[in-house]
């Protein structure tokens, strides 16, 4: 049941990711010559143009479901803690003070992913 659950995961991780980066790519290019958008009418423009295109917002969106379903396929345990910077190590004390208590807590740190 791993096997399948570990394969799904990374086949949704490669659909959201592929399909990110084509959603992203199409944006781009509705936008246009960043380099000389900002030069003709500055960064605010540029910044518009990008966040404004809706193929922007979904492709970001794909690219952190993929992000999301990478961190669902590492998730072993019974408790999943996310942790970044000097949390992971409040995390890794709380993963010890669970698993005295019978529970598995698995900390991840999605720098390291």
């Amino acid at each position: 049941m791993k096997t399948l659950y570990t394969w799904s995961a990374i086949l949704a991780v490669v659909i959201a990711s592929v399909v990110g980066d084509v959603l992203l790519a199409h944006a781009m290019k509705r936008v246009g010559d960043v380099a000389d958008l900002w030069k003709n009418k500055g960064l605010l423009a540029v910044i518009r143009r990008t966040v404004g295109n809706p193929y922007f917002s979904l492709g970001v969106a794909a690219m952190a479901l993929s992000f999301f379903c990478l961190l669902f396929g590492l998730s072993w345990g019974d408790v999943s803690l996310v942790a970044t910077g000097w949390m992971v190590h409040r995390a890794l004390a709380a993963a010890e003070k669970l698993a005295a208590e019978g529970i598995h807590a698995e900390v991840i740190d999605p720098r390291t992913v």
